[in-house]
């Protein structure tokens, strides 16, 4: 088995994956007449990129698409905070992007990257926060509102 103690000189690079590791130990390896083989580099392959429903969440487009959401859900909370219906959405898009962010989470405990597994967790835990408050102001605001009889 491959291990980063097969290459001394990468060993203090953990993010070196098992497929760098192949591959030079491929290249690295001699023939049988005494020279060393060459080895092409994997070619990437739809395989190797993380997808949720096919989609690819670190796409550029997809990532801009979040970034307006976010800021639209910030305008439409600012503006419009006493209606029911916005707080829902802000809440549900914050549950949403919670869900992304412990996806995230997971992959980065998965590659052991200590920095991003805590800023991943942080972001995830405020993103929970946000959605549960939204959607404890629009409970508690629903149960003192009187009801209306006609």
């Amino acid at each position: 088995m491959l291990s980063h103690a097969h290459l001394p000189h990468v060993r203090e690079c953990p993010s070196v994956g098992i497929e760098t590791l192949r591959f030079y130990e491929a290249a690295h390896q001699e023939t049988p007449g005494g020279e060393p083989g060459g080895a092409e580099p994997p070619a990437p392959t739809a395989n190797n990129q993380e997808a949720i429903f096919g989609i690819n969440p670190e796409s550029v487009p997809l990532i801009v698409v979040a970034i307006a959401v976010s800021i639209g859900v910030v305008v439409a909370g600012w503006f419009y905070w006493r209606r029911p219906a916005v707080l829902w959405a802000a809440g549900a898009v914050m549950a949403a992007f919670a869900v992304l962010d412990i996806i995230e989470f997971s992959h980065q405990v998965a590659d052991a990257h200590t920095t991003l597994v805590v800023l991943a967790g942080t972001v995830a835990l405020l993103h929970l926060a946000v959605a549960a408050l939204a959607f404890r102001v629009v409970t508690t605001r629903s149960a003192l509102a009187p009801a209306v009889v006609s």
